[in-house]
């Protein structure tokens, strides 16, 4: 992970059940579309998160992998949605960070990275609520950093992932916070290389795009929740295409 970006694990505990719960409050019109989901509705954001939280709450019970859990029949599902987002953040809050847990990145194998990845989870989701509801949507500035290395060192640079061909491919792209640090992203055919950088300026100019901005809108368009407005581009406008095609791939 990049230096400088990581937050206490009970503040992101704290993210979690803030964003779980504002999801739920304002995720009132069940049957309204998901303009960041297409196909899905407000019950589908609603019970896709509700089933996130379940899943990880029991497989930290387990101390191991379980299988997805069956879709709930027998109460309401913000009742249920509001049940699992209590039980997730209490599981984590119990733990200590560096407890043991599975998980799919294989060198942080502990309860601090579900911790990490429920923070955002929770905050992806909520903004999808908000955006379903046509509400504005605001995020921590520490919080949408983090979630930034997260999209790129976690999702883009996992090495499971089976890309599609792309021609244009070997190319590399710079992704800068304004204030902080950045990432050298390597799009190749077989994969992906994300390598955190010191000096940005440097960086881009050996790279065929980069891409700036704060925190929170690089985030947002990481995730396919914001668009380019907020960001400053520079070099190939199709190579940052590639990128935002790679992440659609990562995150789905």
């Amino acid at each position: 992970m990049t230096p400088g970006t990581r937050l206490p694990h009970a503040t992101y505990v704290d993210h979690l059940r803030a964003d779980a719960g504002r999801l739920l409050e304002v995720a009132t019109e069940l049957d309204a579309p998901v303009p960041s989901c297409p196909g899905w509705r407000v019950r589908d954001l609603v019970g896709h998160t509700r089933s996130v939280f379940q899943h990880k709450t029991l497989m930290l019970r387990a101390g191991g992998r379980v299988p997805w859990p069956p879709e709930p029949t027998d109460r309401p599902l913000d009742e249920d949605y509001r049940s699992w987002a209590d039980a997730i953040v209490a599981e984590l809050a119990a733990r200590d960070p560096a407890d043991h847990a599975w998980n799919w990145w294989a060198t942080e194998q502990t309860a601090g990275f579900w911790a990490r990845r429920m923070a955002h989870e929770a905050l992806v989701h909520r903004v999808d609520a908000e955006l379903s509801a046509d509400l504005p949507s605001t995020v921590d500035p520490a919080l949408g950093r983090d979630g930034t290395d997260e999209a790129l060192t976690r999702f883009l640079a996992w090495p499971g992932h089976a890309w599609p061909a792309v021609a244009a491919l070997p190319a590399s792209v710079l992704v800068a916070l304004e204030d902080g640090p950045g990432w050298l992203v390597a799009l190749d055919p077989d994969g992906v290389r994300v390598e955190p950088v010191e000096d940005d300026g440097a960086a881009a100019a050996g790279a065929d795009a980069a891409l700036r901005g704060d925190g929170p809108a690089l985030d947002l368009w990481l995730w396919g929740r914001g668009d380019l407005d907020p960001l400053h581009v520079e070099g190939s406008a199709a190579v940052v295409a590639l990128l935002s095609d790679r992440m659609v791939t990562a995150t789905q």
